[in-house]
């Protein structure tokens, strides 16, 4: 998995959260195994469960159960949660995903060795009963690459999938419309109407995956308002039509409880899904906290917002489309605009380039689009245009600075097209620029300019760039 050239700005708040984190799980189901000979053990297990043995001494079935893969589970759990996590908070503050991720992989890492590196030191201690040493270690460095690995494969997933996303920027109109008008809904929507909301939402974003679940009868939904198979997390919604705060407390203790009643055996995350304009008060944020410190192995969650909007941007336009209906006519009209991706390429002697894309964020095919890029040249090298991409001037030795290029095609709407990279063989130490003039048939003529500093340039690595207009001729 490749790494960013320099970790990002959530690296201080991501090492805090793994270590929370890795520090809960030796507190809660490894380090009681210390005083297994004296004591037994009684811990909780990842599905609520608990491992309770006492009388025996630490072998045999006792040593089994140690090694019988209790805290694997523990650490899927939470390095789950802590990509998670992470990916959420970087965000929720408009910063690169990709970065913060390979961040929270490289603390995970050290977590999981600090766990089961700690389990091979208690299981010295007890084995060698005061004489530690006289015990062999077990090398552990297998159930550590094992673990990491599937971790691993989340993270890279992520990783991936944060490389193809556009800026915030650079949201469509008809994105900004479907959201809009999604926001417009979910702040309206009151009792049943915000259920019925969230189910359709749900079914769209995770088809074939989450379980809508209706009162049937005196049953009701038995604290049910729908199931997340695959996540193992179970929804409480909740959107009355005035927020009071002991209302709120009440309903989210009688709902959680009547869910570990009925569900426990299925979930490891209990969501509470309201539409509070304002967030929930500070009682019922107290409450939750408290019951999931009380409820070892099962994580409570408010959502609210932001977090509905998040699973509201998974959906596609035929989902958006069906569901909340065409988009009003406009008068067609055309719309550009630039933004730069970066990339490495290593193994050609590159640190890093600068990828120049258009993207037609109007309603109307652009036309005849004439394009003029004059960028810094410390430490640049020559590279060609993309296909689409031509010369405007004619010759043998043709200027590599400024560029003056025409694109062969017309660019549709929400259409994107690489036009170059921009290569640098070495991180500049002074600020970097690229200018562009930009014209196109129907298009009032542009300039753009993009500056920024090395330091810049490293916090915001595998990200999007985004230029400022400078003027509309």
């Amino acid at each position: 998995m490749r790494s960013p050239l320099t970790t990002s700005p959530l690296n201080a708040i991501i090492q805090a959260d793994v270590k929370e984190a890795a520090q809960e799980i030796l507190v809660k189901a490894i380090n009681p195994w210390i005083f297994f000979n004296s004591h037994g053990i009684d811990i909780p297990k990842v599905n609520g469960k608990r491992i309770s043995i006492k009388g025996f001494e630490f072998s045999g079935s006792a040593l089994d159960v140690f090694w019988g893969g209790f805290a694997d589970e523990w650490v899927q759990k939470t390095g789950r949660e802590l990509i998670e996590l992470t990916r959420r908070k970087a965000i929720e503050r408009g910063l690169p995903v990709a970065p913060a991720l390979t961040d929270c992989l490289n603390e995970i890492r050290l977590m999981v060795a600090t766990i089961f590196n700690r389990m091979a030191e208690i299981e010295q201690r007890l084995k060698g009963k005061g004489y530690p040493k006289s015990v062999p270690k077990t090398d552990v460095s297998h159930l550590i690459q094992i673990n990491v690995d599937d971790l691993e494969k989340i993270v890279e997933a992520e990783f991936m999938a944060s490389l193809s996303r556009q800026p915030k920027q650079s949201m469509s109109l008809p994105q900004a419309y479907y959201e809009k008008e999604f926001e417009n809904r979910f702040l309206r929507s009151k009792g049943n109407e915000f259920q019925i909301l969230f189910e359709q939402l749900m079914k769209l974003a995770y088809p074939a995956d989450f379980m809508a679940c209706r009162p049937w009868g005196t049953q009701g939904d038995r604290k049910n308002d729908g199931f997340l198979k695959s996540e193992r997390r179970l929804f409480q919604i909740y959107a009355p039509y005035e927020m009071k705060s002991s209302e709120a407390i009440a309903k989210i203790t009688e709902d959680f409880e009547g869910a570990k009643q009925y569900w426990r055996e299925y979930f490891d995350t209990w969501v509470f899904g309201h539409n509070a304009v304002h967030g929930l008060p500070p009682h019922v944020h107290e409450l939750i906290l408290n019951f999931e410190k009380k409820n070892p192995g099962i994580k409570l969650e408010p959502w609210g917002w932001e977090e509905f909007r998040l699973i509201f941007r998974k959906l596609t336009q035929e989902d958006l489309q069906s569901w909340l209906g065409g988009i009003p006519e406009t008068t067609p009209h055309t719309a550009i605009s630039p933004f730069l991706k970066l990339a490495s390429e290593p193994r050609r002697g590159i640190k890093f380039a600068f990828v120049l894309f258009l993207k037609n964020t109007g309603s109307k095919t652009v036309k005849n689009i004439r394009l003029r890029l004059e960028h810094s040249e410390t430490h640049t090298v020559a590279w060609a245009p993309s296909d689409d991409w031509k010369h405007l001037e004619k010759g043998i030795s043709l200027p590599i600075n400024p560029w003056d290029l025409e694109y062969t095609k017309g660019l549709n709407p929400q259409e994107e097209t690489q036009v170059i990279a921009i290569p640098f063989q070495e991180i500049p130490t002074e600020q970097i620029f690229i200018s562009l003039h930009f014209s196109a048939e129907d298009t009032m003529p542009q300039d753009w300019i993009f500056k920024t500093s090395p330091d810049n340039l490293e916090n915001n690595s595998y990200n999007s760039f985004n230029f400022i207009l400078k003027s509309k001729l």
